[in-house]
């Protein structure tokens, strides 16, 4: 149908069932106008990462702890300091972010 599928970035904090019916239910073709390419999260050892990596997606961990505050931590997830991850940045994923619980 010529659409483009939209790059869809998760952000996690946790165990991720809601990551994997998202995961789940790319797999069986319900999600059709996006892809899951990149799984966020604020701490190092949530369990949505290694679901997020069995399912071959990337991830990127940026630490409260490790930023002065608020607003210097939204500005590393839009930004990706490490650098490891290019779409992480705000020209590339202009969409808005919807929270999975309004959709």
């Amino acid at each position: 149908d010529g659409m483009s599928r939209k790059r869809i970035a998760v952000l996690v904090s946790g165990g991720g069932t809601n990551l994997q019916a998202l995961i789940d239910a790319e797999r069986a073709g319900k999600i059709k106008s996006g892809k899951i390419e990149l799984v966020l999260s604020n701490k190092p050892d949530a369990y949505a990462l290694e679901r997020a990596a069995r399912a071959g997606i990337d991830t990127l961990v940026v630490d409260k702890r490790d930023t002065s505050g608020k607003e210097d931590f939204e500005e590393r997830i839009i930004t990706d300091p490490n650098g490891s991850y290019t779409g992480v940045c705000e020209d590339e994923w202009e969409e808005p972010v919807q929270d999975v619980d309004d959709l």
